[in-house]
């Protein structure tokens, strides 16, 4: 990647280089998500629209992206506008985490994993 000056140059090899392969695959989404977070240099909506923008398995790559830069850049580093559509929490089917409250989880993921 680093030869390469946008992520669109990176899409066009690896388009090339794993055309065999189905667009679910490990391959072509491990390159997409890098491919995000290199050139979204740590800016969530530029990263975000960078694995949006890439394709193949689209929402499980940007999950990927998302969470990373959240565990990075902690709960004030993710813009209101992905946060707001969720009413400030998170409905899961997680045993004894049915409701998570987004702002403590995300700050508190963020503690552990960058100790």
């Amino acid at each position: 990647m680093k030869e390469n000056e946008n992520w669109e140059d990176v899409l066009r090899l690896v388009e090339k280089r794993f055309e065999k392969y189905n667009w679910i695959h490990l391959y072509p989404n491990t390159c997409a998500v890098l491919t995000a977070l290199w050139y979204g240099k740590g800016d969530f909506d530029r990263s975000m629209e960078i694995v949006l923008l890439f394709g193949y398995d689209v929402d499980c790559n940007a999950g990927e992206v998302g969470t990373i830069l959240g565990v990075m850049n902690g709960y004030s580093g993710i813009p209101k506008k992905w946060i707001e559509p969720l009413g400030g929490e998170l409905r899961t089917y997680l045993r004894d985490f049915r409701v998570i409250d987004l702002e403590r989880f995300t700050d508190e993921f963020s503690k552990i994993m960058l100790v």
